[in-house]
C-alpha cells in the first residue's frame, strides 16, 4: 500500500504499531516507523512482525533507500541488499537510530545474506568515523566480509580506500583514522583468506600507500602487512613499492625500502614495471624518489616492456621541464645512453631529447656527450630516428646541431608507420626545416626510386613547401641515379 503513512491518521498508525511491531519498545517501534516511512516513501504492507534482528520488508531497488546508498549518502556502494533496521540507519548516516538500535540489542554483524554488506562495511566505505567507532564499540566484526567467496569478496580494510583516493581526500574524510580503529579490533591487513587469493590479488597495503598517512602506513606494516606480495593490475603496478613510487612522496618510499620491500622486485606476467619506471609514471616526477630508488641499488637499465615501455634514461629525456640535472644523475649511476627502445613506438634517449614539444639544446649537448649514437635506428612500428623526432618538432637549432654531430637526412623510415625526414618535415609544414634538410643533401625515397613525391604528396595545403619540394624534384630526376647516390653518400659523411 503506497504512501500509507501519509494517509494513515494517528489512531490508525498506532493500531498498526502496536500489532506489527508490538513486541518492541514503544519508542523504538515508534522509531523505526518513522526511520522506514522518512527512507522508502513507499511501504509495502509488512507481511511479517519485523525485529531489530530481522529485516525491513521493503524493495530497496528503485527505492529512495538506493538512491541515499547510491547518490546522496553513500556513492561508493551499489545497490546491495541493505534490508535490516540497522543496516538502513547506517546506510542513511543516523548515528543517532544507529545507537537505538544497537542499545536495544541489534546484531552490529546481522545481514539478510552472505551478499549483504554488514552495518560497518557500510559505514567504512562512506568513510563515516562516529558510525565506524559505535558499530566496533558494540563489537562489529572488523573481517566479516560481504561476500564469503568468489572475486565479490571484501571486507571493511579493502573498501575503505578505493582506487584513485588522494592522500589529502583520505585524510580529511577520516580515512586514517579508521585504518587504525579496524587494525586496532582485529581487522586482517592481509586478507582476503588463502581460498580466495587466486581470485583476488590485492591487499589492504596495495590500496593503503596510494592514499593513507605515513603513520597509518606504519601501523598497518607493524601489524604484518605483506610487502613482497604481488598483485594483478591493469597499470601493472603490482607491488606496494611501486604504488608509493607512482603516487607518493619519497618519505613513503623511503619507509618501505627501510622495511624490506625489494627495490627491484619483478612483476609475475614480465610486463610490469620495476620501481624506478614506475616512478617516471607519476605525473609529477621526483628527483628525490628517483635518488632514493639508486641508492638502494634499482637496477637503471631495466629493459622496456609493454608496461613500461622505456628505459629510466628514456623517460627521463621526455620529462617536462628542465631535467638535465635528473638526466646526468642516470648516466652518472651508468644508464645506458644506446638502450633499445620499445619495439612499438618506442624512443632512444636522444630520439626522445630530440623530439621534444619543449626544446632542450643542452640535453641534446650531454647525451651526444655521452655517445648517444646520432643515427640509432627507429623502433619497427610508429619510431623515429633523432633527425626524424626533430623534423615533427620543428626546432631548427636542434636539427642542426645533430646534422653537425653526423645525423643522415636520408635515414629509412620505421618499417611501420614510418617517415623519412623530409617528409615527415613536410607533414607538419616546417618550411625553414624542410629548406635544411634539402640543404643538407636530403632526397627522400631513394630505394623507390620515389625521391620527394611522398614528402610532395604529404605536404597538401602548404603551398611554399610543395613548390621548394617540386622544384627540388625536378632537379634530382634531371641529376640521374649515380649522382643522387653520391648525394646520399656525401649526407652520411662519405
Amino acid at each position: 500500500m503506497k504512501h500509507l503513512a501519509r494517509h494513515l491518521r494517528a489512531p490508525a498508525k498506532e493500531k498498526l504499531i502496536g500489532n506489527r511491531l508490538g513486541h518492541c519498545p514503544a519508542h523504538l517501534a515508534s522509531h523505526l516507523w518513522n526511520t522506514a516511512c522518512r527512507l522508502t516513501r513507499t511501504w509495502p504492507w509488512l507481511p511479517a512482525r519485523p525485529t531489530i534482528h530481522g529485516n525491513v520488508p521493503h524493495h530497496h531497488h528503485g527505492t529512495p533507500v538506493g538512491n541515499i546508498l547510491t547518490t546522496q549518502r553513500r556513492p561508493l556502494i551499489r545497490e546491495w541488499d541493505i534490508s535490516t533496521p540497522l543496516q538502513v540507519a547506517v546506510g542513511a548516516g543516523d548515528v543517532l537510530e544507529a545507537t537505538i538500535l544497537l542499545s536495544a540489542g541489534a546484531d552490529p554483524d546481522d545481514r539478510s545474506s552472505i551478499w549483504s554488506p554488514t552495518a560497518l562495511f557500510i559505514a567504512t566505505s562512506a568513510f563515516d568515523l562516529p558510525l565506524v567507532q559505535l558499530l566496533l564499540s558494540h563489537g562489529a566484526d572488523a573481517n566479516k566480509p560481504v561476500c564469503v567467496e568468489g572475486p565479490e569478496w571484501s571486507v571493511p580494510l579493502m573498501v575503505i580506500a578505493p582506487p584513485g583516493c588522494r592522500p589529502e581526500e583520505f585524510a580529511a574524510n577520516g580515512g586514517d583514522a579508521i585504518v587504525q580503529l579496524l587494525i586496532a579490533a582485529g581487522g586482517d591487513i592481509n586478507g582476503p583468506p588463502p581460498a580466495l587469493r587466486a581470485a583476488i590479488s590485492a591487499r589492504p597495503l596495495h590500496r593503503l600507500v596510494a592514499c593513507a598517512s605515513l603513520d597509518t602506513i606504519k601501523v598497518a606494516l607493524d601489524a604484518g602487512a605483506e610487502l613482497h606480495h604481488t598483485a594483478c593490475s591493469q597499470d601493472n603496478f603490482d607491488t606496494p613499492l611501486k604504488i608509493a613510487c607512482c603516487y607518493r612522496d619519497a618519505d613513503v618510499v623511503q619507509l618501505l625500502l627501510e622495511r624490506g620491500a625489494d627495490v627491484n622486485e619483478s612483476s609475475p606476467s614480465a610486463r610490469g614495471p620495476t620501481a624506478l619506471q614506475a616512478a617516471f609514471c607519476r605525473n609529477t616526477l621526483s628527483l628525490e624518489v628517483v635518488e632514493l630508488l639508486l641508492r638502494h641499488g634499482a637496477d637503471i637499465n631495466a629493459a622496456p616492456k609493454s608496461g613500461a615501455r622505456f628505459t629510466a634514461l628514456q623517460a627521463a629525456a621526455q620529462q617536462a621541464g628542465s631535467c638535465v640535472p635528473l638526466v646526468e644523475l642516470l648516466l652518472d649511476y651508468g644508464a645506458d645512453v644506446n638502450a633499445k627502445p620499445y619495439h612499438k613506438s618506442g624512443l632512444t634517449a636522444l630520439q626522445a631529447a630530440a623530439g621534444r614539444t619543449v626544446p632542450c639544446v643542452p640535453l641534446v649537448e650531454l647525451l651526444l656527450m655521452y655517445g648517444a649514437d646520432v643515427n640509432a635506428r627507429p623502433c619497427y612500428s610508429g619510431g623515429l630516428t633523432a633527425l626524424q623526432a626533430v623534423a615533427e618538432s620543428g626546432h631548427v637549432p636542434i636539427a642542426q646541431l645533430l646534422l653537425e654531430a653526423g645525423a643522415d637526412p636520408n635515414a629509412p623510415a620505421a618499417a611501420e608507420d614510418g617517415c623519412d625526414a623530409v617528409e615527415t618535415a613536410a607533414i607538419y609544414g616546417r618550411l625553414d626545416m624542410v629548406q635544411l634538410l634539402l640543404d643538407s643533401d636530403a632526397v627522400g625515397d631513394v630505394a623507390g626510386w620515389q625521391l620527394l613525391k611522398p614528402a610532395i604528396k604529404r605536404a597538401a595545403g602548404h603551398g611554399p613547401i610543395t613548390k621548394i619540394l617540386q622544384r627540388r624534384q625536378e632537379e634530382l630526376e634531371a641529376m640521374g641515379f649515380e649522382e643522387v647516390l653520391k648525394l646520399i653518400d656525401r649526407a652520411r659523411g662519405g
